[in-house]
C-alpha cells in the first residue's frame, strides 16, 4: 500500500515524463498544504529503483508540482541534488528544467554554483543549464542571463573546455547572437569541444549568422556532407550514395591498406568532370569522412548496415536500397579479391575463411537477387524474409570477423621470416649428394 495520500499518490500513476512537455497537474488541485508530502516523494530515491515503470517517474512529477507551486521549502532540497546526485539520470535530465521553472526563487543560488570554481564541473554544468531554462521560461530574465553567460565565457581565469562548451550550448539554445564574439574567442583558444557543438562555422549557422560552410571539416560526416556527396554522385558518379556506403564498408574490411586513388576511381571514374578543383577536394573529403564514420561504427559495435537498408520483405521500400548497398559491397570485394586470396592461403588464417565467406555471400547476394527470390517461391525454398531479417546482424558479424582478421594479418606481416641456416660441410666430409665420395672429390670440386 502506498504511504502517500491523494492527490500526491496520483503522481505514482502518471508514468513516464516527457523531456519538455509537462503533465497538466492543475487537475489534481494541489495546494500549499500538500507541499510536505510532495517533498517526501520528491526525495524518495528508492522509487528510482522500482520495478514498476510508472512509479519510477513519480519523484520527477513531484519536483514539477513543487515548481508549479513555487515552493520555497523545495529550493534547498533541490539545489542539494545538484551537488549530491548530479550523475543520476533523473537529476541530470529533468532537474534543470524544474529549477528553471522556479525562477527568481533559485537564480541566486544557481549563479553561486555556476561561478564557484571549487564546485565540481557537473554541478556547474547543471546550474548553467537550469539558468538557461530559467531564461527560456521567463522572458524578462533572458537579457541578464545572456550577459552573464558571455561574461563567464570571457573569463580567462575560469577557462576550461568543459565549462566553455556548456556556456556555448546555452547561448545557442537562447539564440544569443550577441555572444558570437565571445564564442569565437573561446574557439580561438581551442577551449570548446568540437564533438559537442561542431566548429565555429557550425555555431554561426546555428545562430543564423552564416548560410553555408566555407570548407568541409575533416573530423566528422554530417547531413550537409551527405547532401553534398549525394548531389555530386548524381552528376559525376558511377555509384549511388547507398552503393558508396556498401563499397566503403567493403574497403574498410581490406586486410591491408588500399591506395585511395585505386578505390576512388570506382566511385567517380578515372577522370571525373567536377566543376572545380575545390569541389573535387570537398567531395573527396566527404568520402574520407564517411569512411571514418563507418570505421567508428565498427569500433563501437553499432550497425554498419544503414537503417534505411533494413528490409523485411522484397516488396518494401528498403529493399531497393539494400540492393544498392549490397552492390557496392560486392564491388569492393571484387577489387580486393587478390588481397583476400593472399590472406587465406596463409596457414594461420585458414580457420577464418569459412565464416568470412559465408557472411560475405549473405551480404552480396542481394545485389542481383532474382534467382534467390525465384527459389524462395518454390516449395522447400529459402525463407527470404528470414534471410532479410538476418542481414543487419550478419553485417555486424562480418565487421567483427574483419576486425579480428586485420589484427591477425598485421601480426603475420610484422613477424620476420625465420632465417635460413646452412650447415657447413668440411672438404673431407661425405658429400651430401649421397655418392659415397668425399665432398672435395665430388660436389665440392
Amino acid at each position: 500500500m502506498s504511504p502517500y495520500t491523494s492527490p500526491v499518490s496520483e503522481l505514482l500513476t502518471l508514468g513516464e515524463c516527457d523531456w519538455q512537455e509537462w503533465s497538466d497537474y492543475s487537475r489534481f488541485e494541489f495546494t500549499e498544504a500538500h507541499i510536505p508530502e510532495l517533498l517526501t516523494l520528491s526525495q524518495d530515491w528508492k522509487l528510482f529503483e522500482h520495478d514498476d515503470s510508472e512509479i519510477f517517474w513519480s519523484p520527477i512529477h513531484a519536483w514539477r508540482v513543487l515548481a508549479v507551486l513555487k515552493s520555497e521549502a523545495a529550493v534547498e532540497p533541490m539545489i542539494d541534488l545538484l551537488h549530491k546526485h548530479n550523475e543520476q539520470f533523473a537529476v541530470s535530465g529533468f532537474l534543470p528544467a524544474v529549477l528553471g521553472r522556479m525562477g527568481a526563487l533559485v537564480t541566486e543560488q544557481l549563479w553561486s554554483i555556476a561561478r564557484n570554481t571549487e564546485n565540481d564541473e557537473d554541478s556547474r554544468d547543471l546550474a548553467l543549464e537550469s539558468l538557461r531554462w530559467n531564461a527560456s521560461y521567463h522572458a524578462d530574465a533572458k537579457e541578464q542571463t545572456v550577459a552573464e553567460f558571455i561574461k563567464l565565457l570571457d573569463d580567462r581565469e575560469d577557462d576550461d573546455s568543459f565549462l566553455n562548451t556548456a556556456l556555448v550550448g546555452c547561448l545557442i539554445d537562447l539564440q544569443a547572437k550577441e555572444g558570437i564574439e565571445a564564442i569565437r574567442a573561446a574557439y580561438d583558444r581551442d577551449l570548446v569541444e568540437l564533438e559537442v557543438h561542431g566548429d565555429i562555422e557550425d555555431i554561426e549557422m546555428e545562430l543564423e549568422l552564416r548560410e553555408t560552410r566555407s570548407f568541409i571539416p575533416d573530423w566528422r560526416f554530417d547531413d550537409y556532407q551527405k547532401k553534398l556527396l549525394t548531389e555530386a554522385l548524381e552528376k559525376h558518379g558511377k555509384m549511388t550514395y547507398r552503393e558508396v556506403e556498401g563499397y566503403l564498408f567493403g574497403i574498410w574490411g581490406s586486410p591491408q591498406p588500399v591506395p585511395p586513388n585505386r578505390w576512388l576511381n570506382a566511385i567517380f571514374g578515372e577522370k571525373p568532370e567536377f566543376e572545380s578543383e575545390q569541389q573535387e577536394k570537398d567531395i573527396h573529403r566527404t568520402i574520407f569522412n564517411l569512411f571514418d564514420l563507418i570505421e567508428q561504427s565498427v569500433e563501437m559495435g553499432n550497425d554498419v548496415l544503414p537503417k534505411e537498408c533494413h528490409s523485411e520483405t522484397p516488396t518494401d521500400d528498403a529493399f531497393p536500397l539494400l540492393q544498392e548497398w549490397s552492390n557496392g559491397f560486392g564491388e569492393a570485394n571484387s577489387l580486393l579479391v587478390n588481397f583476400w586470396e593472399d590472406v587465406f592461403q596463409h596457414p594461420t588464417m585458414k580457420d577464418q575463411e569459412e565464416s568470412w565467406t559465408a557472411c560475405t555471400i549473405l551480404l552480396s547476394v542481394w545485389s542481383q537477387p532474382e534467382h534467390l527470390l525465384k527459389k524462395g517461391k518454390e516449395e522447400g525454398g529459402p525463407n527470404i524474409e528470414k534471410m532479410l531479417s538476418a542481414v543487419p546482424s550478419v553485417a555486424r558479424e562480418l565487421a567483427s570477423i574483419g576486425s579480428g582478421i586485420k589484427t591477425r594479418w598485421q601480426a603475420v606481416l610484422d613477424t620476420p621470416n625465420e632465417p635460413i641456416t646452412v650447415d657447413k660441410i668440411g672438404r673431407n666430409d661425405p658429400c651430401p649428394c649421397g655418392s659415397g665420395k668425399k665432398y672435395k672429390k665430388c660436389c665440392g670440386k
